[in-house]
């Protein structure tokens, strides 16, 4: 008999030892690389696309690293490329239906969208981006950000004449919100085309800041409390379908601009 409970209770505290270690052994190096793997051929299973991983790390509580990352499409065309993303959230919060994350940053990063007919051209090949004291709130679908920084883009948007669909269906908007504290903008270069309408837009900011932003998703708005630029330019080629026979270009040259509030 006492040898019995003496097995059962053996039994027992390796169980719960085992509980304990599981959740701990995702900071093991040789488990981290196994996950980098599992990863990999779960997105490949599940979206047919190829992803690979140069390293993953994880240091406690929650900060995570992944290194020489590379995202292809089932054409194998690049949709993300980065040298380096960092993860850091409170673990916590999640109990509550939140997610705080303590840091984003994104180092020498290049994304390309493309939607199925061609309509929608994105690129973003950025340089820095990085975002502290973020909130997540699952159960009201908002989403805080404290401070965000962007040094160094070069940012393409084409968007053409979409082709009708053959069945008519819309979806429904995304019933998010967002709101930033402040955003950080330097050395910027952005251009956008959408024919007929807008031959090209063409804006370079050096140093821009912008405070108390609100995004509605939902209601497709955007407010800005104050945008402030520093030593920027931009040149407009409007198109042939802008009501412009001409067509002139307009160019302005901006030096330090502070615009009261406004909505978009």
């Amino acid at each position: 008999m006492k040898k019995a409970l003496k097995y059962i209770a053996i039994v027992l505290i390796s169980l719960l030892v085992l509980l304990l270690t599981l959740p701990l052994s995702i900071y093991i190096p040789a488990v981290q690389r196994w996950g980098k793997n599992e990863i990999s051929g779960y997105v490949g299973r599940s979206t047919g696309m190829e992803l690979s991983i140069g390293k993953l790390s994880l240091k406690f509580p929650f900060r995570l690293q992944i290194d020489d990352i590379l995202l292809l499409t089932s054409s194998r065309d690049t949709l993300l490329q980065s040298s380096s993303i960092q993860v850091g959230v409170a673990p916590a919060a999640l109990l509550r239906g939140q997610v705080q994350i303590q840091k984003i940053a994104l180092n020498e990063t290049l994304f390309r969208f493309s939607n199925s007919d061609s309509t929608l051209l994105l690129s973003a090949n950025i340089k820095q981006f990085s975002t502290q004291k973020a909130n997540v709130n699952l159960k009201d679908y908002h989403i805080s950000l404290l401070s965000t920084r962007l040094d160094g883009g070069e940012i393409t948007l084409n968007l053409s004449e979409s082709s009708p669909d053959t069945v008519s269906a819309e979806s429904a908007p995304l019933n998010w919100s967002i709101s930033v504290g402040e955003i950080g903008l330097s050395n910027i270069h952005y251009s956008m085309q959408m024919k007929p309408s807008i031959e090209n837009l063409d804006a370079s900011i050096q140093k821009a800041r912008l405070l108390q932003g609100e995004i509605d998703l939902y209601g497709q708005s955007v407010r800005v409390s104050e945008a402030i630029i520093d030593k920027g330019d931009y040149r407009y080629y409007p198109g042939s379908g802008s009501g412009n026979n001409e067509a002139e270009p307009e160019e302005n040259d901006a030096d330090t601009i502070v615009s009261p509030p406004w909505t978009v």
